[in-house]
């Protein structure tokens, strides 16, 4: 199954959404399938929402890509969450992917601001 680019992840079945996450991690055994929203804020939005990023990857280096694509100030910081659990930044997604991956296999990931200097 080819999957078009969507406006919204959510708009394909649970069964479809299995489907190519079981393609994914049958062709990419080292991946992990992420799924990055941003919370209700004012951070900007991702260009896109799915990944394909590797088990061995930090929540550390992916604070620093998120922040990279955002292009937020120095004066924001970042804080991500998955089944609305803070995650310890020294955890790789293939530990976290293997506690809290949803349903349909991808690890869903908020990301969300504090303002920290004023």
């Amino acid at each position: 199954m080819k999957m078009k680019i969507a406006e919204s992840f959510d708009e394909y079945s649970l069964e479809q959404r299995k489907e190519y996450s079981g393609k994914l991690i049958h062709k990419f055994p080292n991946c992990v399938p992420v799924i990055i929203k941003k919370a209700k804020n004012e951070l900007p939005e991702l260009e896109k929402q799915k990944y394909l990023m590797p088990k061995s990857l930090t929540i550390t280096d992916l604070l620093c890509i998120i922040r990279k694509k955002i292009n937020i100030t120095d004066k924001q910081a970042i804080f991500i969450f998955v089944k609305n659990c803070l995650v310890p930044m020294n955890t790789t997604l293939g530990d976290i992917y293997q506690e809290y991956h949803s349903e349909d296999n991808f690890l869903y990931i908020v990301y969300t601001t504090e303002n920290t200097f004023g």
